[in-house]
């Protein structure tokens, strides 16, 4: 056997064919983490504009304490609003640049398949059918 049929064997018995479900449980996990510290982010910015608010409004005026304070948070959203807007960019430039480079990784990745499966294929077509047939319904029962 070659090492491509030995890969994708083991990844056959080893992830598709286990009980337990691919990557779910450790995305849920990151999730939650990433949930819980954007929380404790903003509830450290919120304790953190409380305090400005009231050592400045020991020095100066309500008003005065007020402006300042105003023009902090549109400094503070105009950051996070030009943050998202170059994230979104950046995604944007990403996707482009798959959907142009994933019809040639496609089309190499079916080349070597049929470079190592075409021939078995041909050989024994009912079988190869069968075993496409079934992995294809353990794939879609265990995704």
């Amino acid at each position: 056997m070659s090492m491509t049929l030995n890969a994708i064997e083991s990844l056959i018995k080893g992830q598709l064919l286990s009980a337990r479900p691919i990557m779910r449980s450790q995305t849920q996990l990151v999730q939650g983490f990433i949930t819980l510290a954007v929380l404790f982010f903003f509830l450290s910015i919120g304790f953190i504009l409380y305090g400005v608010y009231t050592g400045l409004s020991v020095r100066y005026s309500v008003e005065i304490t007020s402006m300042i304070m105003g023009l902090i948070l549109g400094v503070i959203a105009a950051m996070i609003s030009l943050m998202v807007y170059l994230l979104s960019a950046y995604r944007r430039k990403y996707m482009r640049h798959l959907h142009r480079k994933m019809p040639q990784k496609i089309h190499d990745t079916l080349l070597s398949l049929d470079d190592e499966l075409g021939g078995v294929i041909r050989d024994y077509p009912k079988t190869a059918a069968l075993i496409a047939s079934i992995a294809g319904f353990v794939a879609e029962s265990r995704l």
